[in-house]
């Protein structure tokens, strides 16, 4: 505290623009690919920001920071302290809470992040999960500003969130500028499940009664979908949220052709431009697969129960861009049905493409920082 406070008018002058990802932990996000942007287009005398991206010492992702390694602040050091009481702009994939600790009773910080101005990245796109009551304006994890993708997502985020229209901006996704399709040298399914509010910090045994557990490993244990792997030489990643990634050593397969992933193993993004197709639930990761006109299979059996604990804002009868199954056999039968039209995405969910994406370029990170520069902050 003393050093900012010996610091604190030449900090402010430094017009500071903090960048980070998950509990500062991460570096493959929006964050990440908006931060380089800036970095290789030298947008700080442009933008008339120092800008720096916030992380952990010990993060799998530092490595991927080393040419910028100047403007790269460690997490809990003195220095991000400072800066983060001093910045003026924070853009993340998250909300102000990943800055600090700042639920940490007597935080020092939370009265200096309050005036921080947060422009909202987002780590997906809104449909599937609802997320008012953390993100809706004026919340705790509320932003200044709210980047969509489209008029489709928009829409909720005015509706659902209570932005106003001078708040929310139409860009993409900042890390949709680094997707390219490498499919066509690769065979590999991604299976790709999202976490479940009800089975937070759940222990092993409560997991292991779960719907979530057996469903997923009565898939992975199919000796139907082995056959289909190996007759069509497809290899299948089964990769766990996240939040469930201390889970993944419950899960059994009897296939070398199924890889169960561990969290950090490899980037995401990097399994999704590799995958043919793409299998979920509820996951946000549906949006960047199909982004990329990659046909993406539903499984969602346990809906009832997700629509009562956390909701969607998609009508998930009618508005899925791809076949929606309740069991593993019918999730295979639209698996054989895929593998058999090529892994090409169906006419109907081509047609609906516009209605969820307004751009398909590689300038999502330069509108992200015109809109920064538009708003004057």
């Amino acid at each position: 505290m003393l050093r900012y406070v010996c610091t604190c008018h030449y900090l402010k002058k430094k017009n500071i623009l903090l960048v980070y990802e998950k509990f500062c932990a991460m570096a493959q996000d929006n964050g990440y690919y908006f931060f380089k942007y800036c970095m290789d287009h030298k947008m700080e005398e442009k933008m008339g920001y120092h800008i720096y991206y916030v992380i952990t010492r010990d993060s799998m992702d530092r490595e991927k920071l080393e040419p910028y390694e100047d403007h790269v602040i460690d997490y809990m050091s003195t220095k991000h302290i400072c800066y983060a009481m001093a910045a003026k702009l924070y853009v993340s994939t998250e909300t102000k809470m990943h800055i600090y600790p700042l639920r940490r009773k007597g935080s020092i910080l939370f009265h200096f992040t309050k005036r921080a101005k947060n422009l909202f990245l987002q780590h997906g796109v809104l449909g599937l999960k609802r997320v008012e009551d953390d993100l809706g304006r004026g919340k705790r994890g509320g932003a200044d500003a709210f980047l969509t993708s489209g008029e489709y997502e928009k829409k909720i985020v005015l509706r659902y969130l209570e932005y106003s229209e001078k708040e929310i901006v139409n860009t993409g996704l900042a890390r949709w500028d680094a997707l390219v399709d490498k499919s066509d040298t690769c065979r590999e399914i991604l299976v790709m499940p999202t976490w479940r509010d009800w089975l937070d910090d759940a222990t092993d045994d409560i997991f292991m009664e779960s719907d979530y557990y057996k469903y997923y490993a009565l898939l992975l244990q199919s000796q139907r979908l082995a056959t289909i792997l190996e007759k069509n030489d497809l290899v299948m990643n089964f990769y766990l949220h996240p939040k469930f990634k201390d889970y993944i050593g419950n899960f059994q397969t009897t296939s070398n052709r199924i890889h169960l992933v561990v969290f950090g193993e490899e980037p995401l993004n990097e399994m999704i431009m590799r995958c043919k197709l793409l299998i979920t639930d509820y996951s946000s990761v549906c949006w960047d697969a199909y982004y990329m006109y990659k046909p993406v299979m539903f499984f969602q059996f346990d809906t009832q129960d997700y629509l009562a604990v956390r909701g969607a804002y998609m009508d998930l009868e009618k508005d899925l861009f791809g076949p929606n199954a309740k069991t593993v056999e019918d999730l295979l039968d639209h698996l054989e049905q895929e593998i058999e039209n090529g892994f090409v995405l169906a006419e109907e969910y081509v047609a609906r493409h516009k209605d969820y994406f307004v751009y398909e370029d590689s300038q999502h990170c330069a509108r992200i920082c015109d809109y920064i520069l538009k708003r004057k902050w």
